[in-house]
């Protein structure tokens, strides 16, 4: 009897351009203990059709419509419908490199006590990846938590993002953590974070095995009052949350991302309109001693700067950063 050691949950929303080279490139390296969920949010274009040639194809994959309501409710229901041992998210317009699925496979039947397989990502425009510079890998099977999460960020091989993560099902479960549905813009980092501080147990993946197809759209003009404010909250939620930690190497790592995720929130708030800046400045300035503390090299690179030109100079600053990057914050 097969046993499913992977559910593979696919969200999608009108992606009949993109759904079919995504399903290919699973189901040309998928096997028996493999199960792929489609979660259609309300799509109006032909994504359902081209699902549902698949499911008659292959009778691992399983297709599920809802009523439009968000990425991270369709992630939710696919998780709560899935029966793997462990859970990848694949965003439907992305991709996975060739051979990665039976190496991660192998990774879960080598040692069924990890809780989260890290992994990394490529970009890709145009249906061709990017190349990236290769990361150090440490051998975190011989760590448990919070030493192995420490290396993971030592290494700069700490990745925020689901999609770039293997993690059981029962981590979610056993914790009752899912993602938040009034969220829309950092529900993604907020819920790796929460999972990886609940880990006893991490493996790496030697290269990456995800790709992101970039998005065409400025980041500039894909801001809004919402993705502002998102970020800031999350950053609020975190800053607080960092102090229970008992591990201080541990709580600095951590401590840079969050005031790392502060730089940018400044850096977007210059990308509103003025009117929409004067709504959400007050609360973001509350935070402005955030700019102060970061050790890491982003952080004193961010520090410097602030001491020298102040609050202003840093936003525009990053501003132009957050413009030259592809899909910041995914």
């Amino acid at each position: 009897m097969k046993e499913t050691l992977l559910s593979i949950i696919i969200p999608m929303y009108n992606l009949e351009q993109y759904i079919s080279y995504c399903l290919d490139s699973i189901v040309s390296q998928a096997n028996e203990n493999v199960e792929i969920i489609l979660i259609d949010d309300g799509s109006k274009d032909k994504t359902r059709e081209i699902c549902d040639n698949y499911c008659k194809k292959y009778n691992y994959i399983k297709y599920f419509y809802q009523e439009n309501a968000g990425v991270s409710v369709a992630r939710n229901n696919g998780l709560k419908k899935a029966i793997g041992e462990y859970i990848l998210f694949v965003d439907g317009d992305d991709w996975i490199i060739n051979d990665s699925i039976p190496q991660i496979i192998n990774k879960i039947k080598n040692n069924r006590e990890v809780d989260i397989i890290a992994g990394d990502f490529v970009k890709a425009k145009n249906n061709k990846i990017k190349d990236k510079k290769v990361k150090i890998i440490p051998n975190l099977i011989e760590y448990n938590y919070p030493q192995n999460l420490i290396k993971l960020f030592e290494t700069n091989n700490f990745n925020p993002s689901l999609c770039c993560n293997v993690i059981k099902r029962k981590l979610f479960l056993d914790n009752d953590i899912f993602l938040a549905e009034n969220v829309k813009y950092t529900e993604d980092m907020d819920c790796t974070i929460q999972l990886f501080l609940k880990t006893k147990k991490i493996d790496l993946l030697e290269k990456p095995f995800y790709v992101y197809r970039q998005n065409q759209m400025s980041a500039t003009h894909s801001c809004s009052l919402k993705r502002v404010d998102d970020t800031m909250n999350f950053v609020i939620n975190w800053n607080n949350r960092i102090k229970e930690i008992e591990s201080e190497e541990l709580k600095k790592h951590l401590f840079n991302f969050v005031q790392y995720q502060y730089s940018i929130v400044v850096g977007l708030l210059f990308t509103l309109p003025k009117n929409e800046q004067i709504k959400i400045i007050p609360k973001i300035k509350e935070y402005e001693y955030l700019l102060t503390k970061g050790s890491g090299k982003k952080g004193k690179m961010v520090y410097y700067i602030y001491k020298l030109f102040g609050f202003q100079v840093v936003g525009k600053l990053m501003a132009i950063f957050i413009e030259g990057k592809s899909r910041i914050g995914r």
